[in-house]
């Protein structure tokens, strides 16, 4: 209280659950700005998760808690034997995009099965898919997860005027998910739009904005009106370029993060709507620390999944104060 104080004791422990029952968005940051610092967990009452619209901004105003979705919609994902497919909702909620550079079937058994359940889309990079020996093979062995073609040989495809034949090469294959990108092949504004108005007709798509020339470097302002045009023309996610070495797009040459740029990006386009391409720890701690564990992140390579997944939910020392004790104080970027 201004001007007058108690000599009160610490708290020292002692959770505070706070059971919410659909407040919006903005209801949550009056709650916050007050109380935050009392909240310690925050509970999606029973279903109101599922039912609650545009629940990804909900969640990323609540970024700095934790929160549960009720167990009595548990209960019902028991009851209706719908347990995996409430996994992958969940971890929709915080993406991790993993990059693929040529793995064969059995290597991606393996990670699979120790990593699977942390891993939400798989990309096969670049034009690797083209080259792959039996494609169908490691398909087959992906068939639970997403799997998409990296955007490069996207603009292979459209460079040759082929775009009617990789619809067909990718239906055939069964994908359901493309990737469109303009970072090495320039492909007009307009057109770019149309592409991925058309694409979404059949296909769930991911844009990409950014170059990967390393000396090209975009306003925030053109950045944020790309990305939100994307978005407007049927993009289901937009990814921030940054390459599969972090030295291009939201990134500098050296590898050093853009934080003024993605802080834009994300205050003009919402986190949810992003994938933040973060290949090194150094990234993924940063953006964590910055936006919360839900963060969706990208070009992940498949070893680094676990560990990915200990930094979301505190269980290393990088993140641990700010996942799990509440500690947001800012850390430098590297």
């Amino acid at each position: 209280m201004s001007g007058f104080e108690l000599s009160l004791p610490p708290r020292d422990g002692g959770l505070t659950h706070v059971i919410d029952k659909g407040l919006g968005p903005r209801g949550w940051e009056d709650v916050l700005e007050t109380s935050g610092d009392y909240i310690d967990i925050v509970k999606l009452g029973w279903g109101t998760a599922y039912v609650t619209p545009n629940l990804r901004a909900k969640l990323d105003v609540l970024r700095d808690k934790p929160v549960v979705i009720g167990g009595t919609f548990f209960e019902a994902v028991i009851a209706q034997d719908k347990v995996d497919e409430y996994k992958r909702w969940l971890q929709e909620l915080g993406l991790t995009h993993v990059i693929d550079k040529g793995l064969g079937p059995r290597a991606w058994e393996d990670v699979l099965e120790v990593a699977g359940d942390h891993i939400s889309i798989i990309k096969l990079g670049w034009g690797t898919a083209a080259v792959t020996g039996n494609l169908q093979r490691k398909l087959e062995v992906l068939r639970e997860k997403p799997v998409v073609i990296g955007g490069t040989y996207f603009e292979v495809v459209y460079a040759k005027g082929r775009l009617d034949d990789y619809k067909a090469w990718l239906h055939g294959l069964g994908l359901q998910h493309v990737e469109i990108s303009d970072g090495t092949v320039e492909i007009p504004r307009e057109r770019k739009l149309e592409l991925i108005a058309d694409f979404a007709r059949d296909f769930t798509v991911l844009s990409e904005v950014g170059s990967k020339d390393s000396s090209v470097e975009y306003t925030a302002e053109q950045w944020v009106q790309w990305l939100q045009e994307e978005l407007d023309a049927g993009a289901w996610k937009v990814i921030t370029e940054a390459r599969e070495g972090g030295t291009a797009g939201i990134f500098d040459s050296s590898g050093g993060m853009r934080t003024e740029l993605i802080g834009e990006i994300a205050m003009a386009v919402g986190p949810a709507n992003v994938i933040f391409e973060a290949p090194t720890k150094a990234a993924q701690v940063w953006f964590i620390k910055q936006f919360g564990p839900s963060v969706n992140l990208g070009n992940i390579p498949p070893e680094e999944v676990i560990p990915l997944e200990t930094l979301r939910l505190g269980l290393r020392g990088d993140t641990l104060k700010e996942v799990l004790l509440g500690d947001r104080a800012g850390t430098p970027a590297s």
